[in-house]
């Protein structure tokens, strides 16, 4: 974060990366357990305000390029997102106004989500990786007043043709650059003292991605005091306030920036965070060798290139949590005997968040197995898994389309979009084909050839479809498709092996979560550009 003049922030440099010893100094191991106190139901109050005594509690600890850690405190959120509160409202940003955050993950993205929050106006998390298309249609669907950027994201916006539906401010973090603000100057005119907005717990706070695109996924101030207990329970139920958390997860989607970084900051976790956006698993085990995270949220993609690099016998982690589960049965036995600790899984989604923590019900929620006529399943029986309302972690709606929201619904039941069967003891288990499915693509990240490897449920296919990525020296084709038919026929029964095979460039990082997994089933079809084999 780039420090704006009257706004101070704690540095130290550390050689070998993230080594915040001391941090008790600084408020690291905090006294009292914040999630014991009643929490407000706006975000800004409660994942920070309530925070901001005075004492220089850390909130973020974010990784520098410099090889600097940079120590921000629950003060300096509340100031520095104050400021900037006054800046926006002086711009003319009004209650109810969409703003665009493209920013990576870290203190000017809390920042300015903090800022948008305070003025009851609603963030709108922007890909980073997405190509000039989809950053269109993202700004033209929200039609946003203004965008926070640093400088890549203000090149990403040049590149981007949206004519007069295109935001009026831009405020860039890294400096005055062409059409832009320069955001910290303006700042600095600004007064700390939190804008008087008056805000309730129903008011829209942020779009995010959902999975049943291109619907956008509209939540309220009140969903931040709702997925506390969903993180408690991914983080063994009880993390000691102060204790570090490491998510690199991905902000704009379920088990980010909603259910993971800000319920954090509202527990009294501080979040380490990075200057770098791709996951390097070099660079994570080394931090996670330097021993001072307790907790980490990751996605199954994280999990897979660190046991692929290698890492071995890192025990200080107290736990270890994704939200893109089910995942193959050989990852949770890397897990425990590298971490010395299970490896938790949670059920979410995008509407909802949270639903299940290793198959057991979050705390406060009421969930259902139900038929195709909306009635739930006995015991036992597999169907949609359902969220019952009211329930203040649901989402309000999908972002204008009024129709998309009702047809969420059976009765009282929203439709997660995820399968799952309920037990006697009321636990929810995923539907037996997840297992196989899990099963096939770890068999095929076995051949030399696959780089990574989805295995779906194509609607127009009889049945599923292998969706492959090759690696570089690879060709891809009928001959490689007909190649891992063979293969996964040697090794799994005939009725289990994918009907297709497609090939792919890419595959999105969360592949292994549901809400990606979903939208990628209904792109797979027979015209997909594939090979049955």
């Amino acid at each position: 974060m780039t420090q704006p003049p009257g706004v101070t922030t704690e540095s130290q440099r550390h050689p070998a990366g993230c080594q915040p010893k001391g941090a008790a100094e600084h408020g690291h191991n905090l006294s009292g357990d914040p999630a014991a106190a009643p929490q407000p139901r706006d975000i800004a109050t409660a994942c920070c305000d309530a925070l901001a005594d005075g004492s220089r509690r850390v909130a973020l600890l974010h990784l520098r390029r410099d090889g600097q850690v940079e120590r921000v405190s629950y003060d300096t959120l509340r100031a520095t997102s104050s400021r900037l509160g006054h800046v926006l409202r002086a711009r003319g940003v009004q209650r109810g106004d969409r703003i665009g955050i493209l920013l990576p993950p870290g203190p000017e993205a809390v920042i300015a989500c903090l800022a948008t929050f305070r003025l009851g106006g609603i963030a709108v998390l922007l890909g980073r990786r997405c190509g000039s298309e989809a950053l269109a249609e993202r700004l033209r669907e929200t039609d946003c007043a203004a965008v926070i950027a640093d400088a890549a994201g203000v090149c990403a916006l040049a590149a981007v043709p949206l004519g007069s539906r295109g935001p009026r401010l831009v405020f860039c973090t890294d400096g005055a650059a062409p059409g832009t603000l320069s955001l910290w100057p303006e700042m600095a005119r600004a007064r700390e003292e939190i804008p008087a907005v008056t805000l309730d717990a129903e008011m829209p706070a942020m779009i995010l991605d959902g999975a049943k695109a291109p619907h956008r996924v509209l939540h309220a101030q009140r969903a931040v005091a709702a997925r506390r207990a969903g993180l408690r329970m991914l983080l063994g139920g009880s993390p000691e306030p102060g204790s570090l958390l490491w998510a690199p997860v991905d902000w704009a989607r379920h088990g980010g920036l909603l259910d993971t970084v800000l319920p954090a900051l509202a527990l009294g976790l501080p979040l380490l965070t990075q200057a770098t956006e791709s996951f390097d698993a070099g660079r994570a085990a080394r931090l996670l060798a330097q021993g001072e995270v307790r907790h980490a949220v990751l996605p199954a993609r994280a999990l897979r290139l660190l046991r692929d690099a290698g890492l071995r016998h890192a025990h200080r982690l107290r736990s270890l949590g994704s939200f893109d589960g089910p995942l193959e049965p050989e990852l949770h036995d890397w897990v425990r005997e590298t971490f010395g600790l299970p490896l938790v899984e949670g059920q979410a989604c995008a509407e909802g968040g949270a639903l299940a923590i290793d198959g057991r019900v979050v705390p406060g929620r009421r969930v259902a197995v139900l038929g195709p006529d909306g009635v739930p399943r006995r015991p036992g029986e597999e169907g949609m898994v359902a969220l019952c309302r009211p329930d203040p972690g649901l989402f309000i709606g999908y972002w204008r389309d009024a129709q998309a929201t009702a047809a969420a619904y059976r009765g009282p039941w929203l439709l997660t979009g995820l399968r799952g069967a309920m037990d006697g003891a009321g636990r929810l288990s995923p539907p037996t084909g997840d297992a196989e499915r899990v099963e096939v693509e770890h068999c095929l990240l076995q051949h030399p050839s696959v780089a990574m490897a989805a295995v779906l449920a194509a609607p127009e296919a009889s049945r599923a479809t292998a969706l492959i990525v090759p690696r570089p020296e690879a060709r891809p084709g009928p001959d490689l498709a007909a190649e891992l038919r063979r293969f996964l026929r040697a090794r799994l029964e005939a009725d289990r092996c994918p009907h297709r095979v497609a090939f792919a460039r890419r595959l999105p990082g969360d592949v292994a979560g549901p809400a990606m997994r979903q939208a990628l089933e209904r792109t797979i079809g027979i015209g997909a550009g594939g090979a049955e084999c």
